[in-house]
């Protein structure tokens, strides 16, 4: 095993996720430590590619592309919701037949986003982190460091920090693992701790943080969901969808889908290095 020395550059999330197994099919045992990968544009796929994951999935057992990143963000039923709102409650109510279709006892992501558990009842950190990039846009001198939620119990996501609290170029961040409360078992779900967005102008990035992932069977549809949670909150506060940076703590190609991907990446004629930038990580 090894730390991985490059940031990995993606147009795209089909682009990000070839790079990314590149990278990884070439480490020792195929295993990374500290994986990143930038996405320019999040949203968006080539057919050709996602066709071709989804035969390895398929023939591997696994769960397709869409199925994963629905967990994530569900794309068609945010299409015809009218509003955040809207979306929110339908999602709540639609929860329990879901999850009897999600393959873990836990749930989804999409699920703890817009209904994470606390004392005073399920909070929805959708609405409340579109409602105060919203606010702050409004202002005409937008703060990026109010929306900092991973640091509040869930009780306090509502309350503001005071002015004179609030760090400089501070993020927004949805936090999805309920630490010491229910999520005990260090490889259960959830991988992805938080989602954080950034405020840059009118253009809205964002990261997230997996503290392991499986590349073969989730990679491509967590890119997929993630850039669709973004573009969607993006247009909720008129705001153009910008980069997103994926940084896993620990990644790993699968270990019965390696020679796939091998001969995956030798069909779609990918180098056998992936373009990159260097990082300060050290090896």
């Amino acid at each position: 095993m090894r730390v991985a020395d490059r940031l990995i550059v993606a147009s795209s999330v089909s682009d990000a996720w070839l790079r990314t197994v590149q990278v990884a099919l070439d480490a020792p045992d195929h295993k990374l430590f500290h994986a990143v990968t930038s996405i320019a544009e999040p949203s968006a796929d080539d057919s050709a590619v996602r066709s071709r994951v989804n035969g390895l999935l398929h023939d591997k057992g696994m769960a397709p592309i869409e199925t994963v990143a629905n967990t994530i963000f569900p794309y068609r039923m945010a299409a015809t919701a009218a509003s955040p709102a809207v979306l929110v409650d339908r999602y709540r109510k639609a929860y329990p037949t879901i999850r009897r279709f999600v393959p873990n006892r836990w749930g989804t992501y999409f699920g703890r986003i817009v209904s994470y558990p606390s004392d005073a009842g399920p909070v929805d950190q959708l609405g409340e982190t579109i409602r105060r990039l919203n606010e702050e846009r409004r202002g005409g001198r937008p703060k990026s460091a109010r929306y900092e939620l991973s640091v509040m119990e869930p009780s306090d996501i509502s309350r503001p920090l005071p002015a004179d609290e609030e760090p400089e170029g501070g993020t927004c961040e949805i936090p999805v693992a309920i630490r010491q409360v229910s999520d005990k078992n260090p490889m259960a779900f959830p991988c992805l701790s938080h989602c954080s967005f950034q405020l840059d102008g009118d253009t809205l990035h964002a990261v997230a943080h997996y503290r392991s992932q499986y590349l073969v069977q989730r990679a491509y549809g967590n890119y997929l969901g993630l850039g669709r949670l973004l573009e969607y909150v993006a247009r909720q506060v008129d705001a153009q969808p910008g980069h997103l940076l994926v940084v896993a703590g620990y990644a790993q190609l699968d270990g019965a889908a390696i020679r796939r991907v091998r001969q995956l990446l030798a069909d779609l004629n990918q180098p056998a290095k992936t373009s990159a930038t260097s990082t300060e990580v050290s090896t």
